[in-house]
């Protein structure tokens, strides 16, 4: 089954394939997942938003055409759902972020010390990031963490490529302003 494109396996999983859409879960699930935490910092959300981004796969599978790039259609899915809560809570003036728990990153080997440093500056990012206004730290996770090009980024977001830049940039500055003290304290 691996040897099928998503493209592929999407049109399979239209024609009633389920294990096409099993493995299209398989491939695009965790860096997903991983996506929409980096943007929310709430691991139930964000699983939250992943089974509603994959429900809308589902409800959509017969509207998708094969040469539109099934990554890129996905992640504009992901995005839709990620401006439609930031619109929910904005409404009832929440903040985007949560205070939960921040995930755990891997024990590297016997030195407790760094892997304390290594857990401070992923809080300290994840913290950055989520202070960042929505459109910013959209356009910077989909060109940092999941490689999209900015002319990507602008077709997913109804942006012209400039004001993708544009936000990237902007939001780059504010988090190595957000982040500059943990540059003095390694000097």
């Amino acid at each position: 089954m691996t040897d099928r494109s998503d493209e592929q396996l999407m049109l399979d999983y239209a024609s009633g394939d389920v294990q096409a859409f099993e493995e299209l879960f398989r491939r695009h699930g965790q860096k997903l997942y991983n996506l929409f935490l980096r943007y929310c910092g709430d691991p139930h959300l964000a699983e939250d938003l992943l089974q509603e981004c994959f429900l809308r796969v589902i409800e959509a599978r017969n509207r998708y055409r094969s040469e539109n790039a099934f990554g890129r259609w996905l992640v504009t899915i992901a995005m839709n759902l990620l401006r439609d809560h930031h619109r929910r809570i904005s409404r009832r003036g929440e903040r985007a972020g949560s205070e939960t728990e921040p995930e755990a990153l891997p024990h590297h080997g016997a030195n407790p010390q760094l892997h304390l440093e290594r857990q401070h500056l992923h809080e300290a990012v994840q913290k950055a990031l989520l202070a960042l206004p929505p459109e910013q730290r959209q356009v910077i996770l989909l060109s940092k963490y999941y490689g999209f090009s900015f002319a990507e980024i602008a077709a997913m977001l109804n942006l012209s490529p400039a004001a993708a830049k544009q936000k990237a940039y902007r939001g780059m500055i504010t988090l190595r302003e957000k982040l500059a003290h943990l540059k003095e304290h390694d000097t």
